[in-house]
């Protein structure tokens, strides 16, 4: 046993150790503020000013050629809320051949119109399908997770390999996420695996998504000479370069091969 003299020694001991923890634990601090640091950094790459009398992209997307519509997901679970069967949202094809769900984005252009950080893009679960199924978002700002069905859905995240979040949405449960990293990020549900959503984040505002027509917009772009790509999560991607004139619209239409897919 130790002596009462001893006590000063255990103390300082005690002292010794807490101060470590202290330091480890400011050390991880450190490294996450670091890490933040970095992802605002890559996304102040972007330079927000005031654009009067920019130019505007307009066009369509659509599916060239002979195609078959996909067959609908058989339902296994859950039917009296998610129906006996879901439609597949990976090839929507709409009137005139349009191209539903395709992403178009602006790929370099480094400074223009100011991006809403504080904007939140809702992604509902609803009746067993992710709502919407594409979206096409900023990094820098939030993807609100909700869940209107009164069943268990998950949203697994992936961007990549790489998991950016794993959440349990109970009915009626609404979870905000930040989006820190540029790319096509997969969401899956692991209750319901017939379930599947894509955010596009982009390093800027000049995005659109394509409507039931394969119709686009994108406007108040500052004049000069950038590159327009086109993603699609079935059909793949393609690239134009464009020239934006101040005030001017430009059309830019895309055609997709379907066939065999």
């Amino acid at each position: 046993m130790r002596k009462l003299a001893d006590a000063p020694d255990i103390c300082a001991a005690a002292k010794s150790h807490g101060h470590r923890r202290r330091s480890r634990l400011a050390v991880v601090l450190a490294i996450a503020a670091l890490a933040w640091r970095l992802g605002a950094a890559r996304a102040s790459a972007y330079e927000a000013m005031p654009v009067s009398n920019g130019g505007k992209i307009v066009g369509t997307v659509k599916v060239a050629g002979k195609f078959v519509p996909r067959p609908p997901h058989a339902v296994n679970k859950n039917r009296e809320i998610c129906g006996d069967h879901i439609e597949d949202e990976s090839l929507v094809v709409g009137p005139e051949k349009g191209l539903r769900y395709a992403v178009l984005t602006l790929a370099d252009i480094t400074k223009g119109k100011a991006v809403e950080l504080e904007a939140g893009y809702a992604l509902d679960n609803e009746k067993c399908r992710f709502v919407p199924h594409v979206q096409a978002i900023n990094v820098g700002q939030w993807i609100e997770l909700k869940n209107t069905d009164p069943v268990l859905h998950t949203a697994n995240a992936l961007l990549k390999q790489q998991t950016l979040f794993n959440v349990a949405l109970w009915p009626s449960r609404e979870v905000r996420k930040p989006v820190a990293y540029p790319g096509v990020v997969r969401i899956n549900c692991g209750v319901h695996p017939w379930m599947s959503a894509y955010v596009v984040v982009t390093d800027n505002p000049y995005h659109a998504v394509t409507d039931l027509y394969g119709a686009y917009e994108i406007d108040d772009i500052p004049p000069g000479t950038y590159k327009l790509r086109l993603w699609h999560e079935l059909l793949g991607t393609q690239e134009k370069e464009v020239r934006i004139e101040a005030g001017r619209e430009l059309q830019v239409n895309f055609d997709m091969n379907a066939e065999g897919k």
